[in-house]
């Protein structure tokens, strides 16, 4: 009888106050509110790319000029490695962009492009240089495959690497231009969107493995400023000096939302993991990249405004997610890089 009393012990749901919790799961999570967490600050030029790791423990920064990409831990936030860009003989005294970085599949591996026409790989937790890529010209994005087995660069210099060989093919498509996007979608495709040049009110989606224009979309009457692809590749969402948003079916290239009354020129944007939340960086007044830098928060389904970020002293440059949803990162023209902790439930947040 002891025997079975103990086993039926085991089992036992406790009940407290009318709901129950069976034992050994989990404490569930407290919920986190809407806050500037941190504020990074290292670079000695205005970051260029924002990226966190697959597992968001880690945030990847690329400064503009200061030919570096800085690894950052979310427990600490502090700088865990800084990755230097090789400069050549003609960079000397004039210093060299790095223009894009990405983290692998696995998070393991961090690939960095710069404008002396390498990629460089590093490995995150050591801090060594893997290898390096030669280049024919710089490109604005590297991207991983879902499987880490290949890097694809963007625009003038299209080429998919093979990372075990580390030999290159080159793509069909010839285009050229300084605002692109690139994403992988579920299937595996890579999808490309770019502003269409020289009109710059418009921009294009193509399929690069066939070298293929998909579509073709325009409505903005202003600039376009900034492109972003959703995560699972369905909608295409745009900024603009006109301080509208966009929101277009990556499909079928309608324009499904419009995001009015931002008060100044929208510089970049990006969408939640889960698409629900929109993100839109700006500046107010809109005069120059020393006005102050604001982010707004929208709901996708419903436009409604979330909540609006401040604290950057001059205009935001770029943003990023957390693939966890627990983070947004914002670089900024005043150098400093600040960490937000979102909410879990966004009902009454301010």
């Amino acid at each position: 009888m002891a025997r079975i009393a103990y086993f039926r012990l085991t089992a036992i749901v406790a009940l407290v106050g009318g709901s129950a919790a069976c034992l050994g799961d989990p404490s569930p999570e407290p919920p986190r509110p809407l806050k500037e967490q941190a504020t990074l600050v290292g670079h000695e030029d205005v970051p260029q790319w924002l990226v966190f790791s697959p597992d968001s423990k880690t945030l990847a920064s690329a400064g503009r000029n200061d030919e570096t990409v800085r690894l950052w831990s979310m427990r600490t936030f502090k700088d865990t490695f800084t990755f230097k860009a090789p400069m050549s003989k003609e960079d000397l005294g004039r210093g060299t962009f790095v223009h894009a970085v990405a983290f692998s599949p696995n998070g393991k591996t961090v690939a960095m492009n710069s404008a002396e026409r390498t990629i460089q790989l590093w490995d995150t937790s050591t801090g060594k240089l893997l290898d390096t890529l030669k280049c024919r010209s710089p490109a604005g994005i590297v991207l991983f495959s879902p499987d880490g087995k290949t890097l694809a660069t963007d625009v003038d210099d299209q080429r998919f690497w093979n990372l075990d060989t580390k030999t290159s093919r080159a793509t069909s498509l010839k285009l050229s231009s300084i605002l692109v996007t690139m994403v992988y979608d579920p299937k595996g495709k890579l999808l490309l969107a770019i502003r269409d040049s020289p009109d710059i009110l418009a921009f294009c989606i193509w399929d690069v493995e066939k070298g293929k224009k998909l579509l073709t979309c325009k409505k903005h009457t202003k600039m376009i400023d900034c492109l972003a692809f959703s995560r699972d590749a369905k909608f295409v969402v745009t900024g603009s000096e006109d301080h509208t948003v966009r929101i277009w079916d990556a499909a079928t290239g309608k324009n499904t939302a419009t995001f009015e009354k931002h008060p100044g020129r929208v510089i970049c944007v990006a969408f939640s993991p889960d698409g629900k939340v929109l993100a839109s960086g700006y500046r107010d007044p809109d005069v120059n990249w020393r006005s102050p830098g604001f982010v707004r928060l929208t709901e996708v389904a419903t436009g409604k405004v979330l909540s609006t970020l401040k604290g950057h002293e001059h205009s935001i440059q770029c943003l990023a997610f957390s693939p966890d949803g627990k983070w947004l990162a914002s670089g900024a023209n005043d150098r400093k890089i600040k960490v937000w902790s979102l909410p879990s439930t966004w009902e009454g947040v301010k």
